[in-house]
């Protein structure tokens, strides 16, 4: 309830939706290093894995587009839009995991997800 109150968390009914991570995050150092290290482990772990599938069928998904063609000075406002994107985009994919979710105990399961990541290299 104090998390809710707090505005970490979001009552679903049967479900609760965390929120505002990063405020969580930062407040504790330990924390953000677990989070980082997770995303880290999971990148990672999922290119080792599709490099060793021979069938692609079997391959996680993992996609990656990239340009040298887009101005610096365009950055912000390619952000702005492709935030819309991954926003609408997220949403859906949240909805279609939620739907194939079984009413069981949290931690029943492997952890299974989809990791959105915008990057640019250095200048």
């Amino acid at each position: 309830e104090e998390l809710i109150a707090n505005g970490n968390l979001k009552d679903l009914g049967d479900k609760v939706e965390l929120v505002n991570i990063e405020h969580m995050v930062k407040n504790n150092e330990a924390d953000f290093s677990n989070l980082t290290a997770k995303q880290i482990d999971r990148t990672v772990g999922t290119l080792i894995y599709n490099s060793t599938q021979k069938n692609i069928e079997e391959r996680y998904i993992q996609r990656t587009i990239f340009t040298t063609q887009v101005n610096p000075k365009k950055y912000n406002q390619l952000h702005n839009e492709l935030t819309k994107v991954i926003d609408s985009c997220f949403l859906e994919v949240k909805n279609k995991i939620i739907h194939f979710e079984e009413d069981v105990e949290v931690d029943t399961y492997p952890q299974y997800g989809i990791s959105f990541l915008e990057y640019k290299t250095e200048e």
